[in-house]
């Protein structure tokens, strides 16, 4: 099963990605539940059941934060349908936000994201111009304003910038100082495509290549635990192409609902049908695994990552 989770304010933002789904499922039955008013099991009932008319189902649940109060025999359950990948059903959990706080929350909310794809969606009162440069002067950087301009245009996801935010930050670390060339060096050739690289290179267990790719990203003073978080997203994102083209979909599709350019879908799917879809599964699991991990400070990071390339 394909399972998404997204996060905004407002949720006719939610609804155009949950409407780009759709359009690459066939004829699918579109369901609502809303965890203020009804109960875990009836969603899990609901994924785990024929459609009367033989068609996917596209389950959208809101207020998904309550999932993290909820018990470990439901939440297990519900985990277990998610990772069914013979179920043709899609989930979409929907909240504004997800109180990890606490320890319990924390790890119930690392057990939903195993099976799912994360979505930090653009909301209508965030400025992405305003938000860098209060995230800049809180840490005492200086960016011109070219160098801006390019970070904001080059970043097409709240999340995105976040990560080309910090990656700017550890690069400038000495001078503070944030120049058009740091932000050539380090964004404008997507990142995306050195993380698509070294994924592919774990994937067909090629050890020297990866090693050489990782000496790439250490070069341009990405840390560890960032390069973690964009691996679990680039396994993620080829998990749910790889259900995808089982379905059929189109080249499209597969652009429209991860926003990625035409030629880009291309190559997802085209690689899907020559990877083990176990194997991405593997992959996807050590890596959260180790994430935990890390931030209970069981491994440091840069440790951790290393041993995953070379197991």
């Amino acid at each position: 099963m394909i399972n998404f989770i997204i996060k905004t304010d407002d949720y006719s933002l939610a609804q155009e990605k949950v409407n780009s789904i759709a359009k690459s499922m066939d004829n699918p039955d579109i369901i609502t539940y809303d965890l203020d008013e009804d109960n875990t099991y009836n969603v899990i009932d609901e994924l785990t059941t024929v459609s009367l008319f033989d068609n996917p189902k596209l389950v959208i649940l809101k207020s998904g934060n309550k999932l993290l109060e909820q018990s470990a025999e439901k939440l297990n359950e519900l985990t277990n349908a998610m990772a069914d990948t013979a179920n043709t059903n899609v989930l979409v959990i929907v909240d504004e936000k997800f109180d990890t706080k606490s320890s319990e929350r924390f790890n119930t909310y690392v057990q939903i994201k195993k099976y799912a794809q994360e979505f930090d969606l653009l909301v209508e009162n965030t400025k992405f111009d305003e938000y860098a440069k209060e995230e800049f002067l809180r840490d005492r950087y200086t960016i011109n304003d070219d160098a801006l301009n390019i970070l904001i245009n080059s970043s097409t996801s709240l999340s995105m910038l976040k990560c080309n935010i910090e990656m700017l930050k550890a690069y400038t670390l000495d001078k503070k100082l944030i120049t058009r060339e740091d932000v050539d060096l380090l964004i404008s050739k997507p990142i995306d495509d050195d993380v698509y690289s070294i994924s592919n290179a774990v994937l067909k267990h090629d050890k020297k290549l990866t090693m050489s790719l990782y000496a790439g990203f250490l070069t341009r003073n990405i840390k560890a635990s960032n390069l973690i978080s964009l691996l679990i997203n680039k396994f993620q994102e080829l998990y749910n192409v790889h259900i995808f083209a089982r379905g059929n979909a189109k080249q499209a599709d597969i652009a429209n609902i991860f926003n990625v350019s035409s030629g880009k879908a291309y190559y997802l799917l085209r690689d899907s049908k020559s990877q083990s879809l176990e194997e991405i599964k593997a992959n996807l699991e050590h890596l959260s695994k180790l994430d935990y991990d890390i931030k209970r400070g069981v491994i440091e990071a840069e440790i951790g990552l290393e041993l995953y390339f070379l197991r």
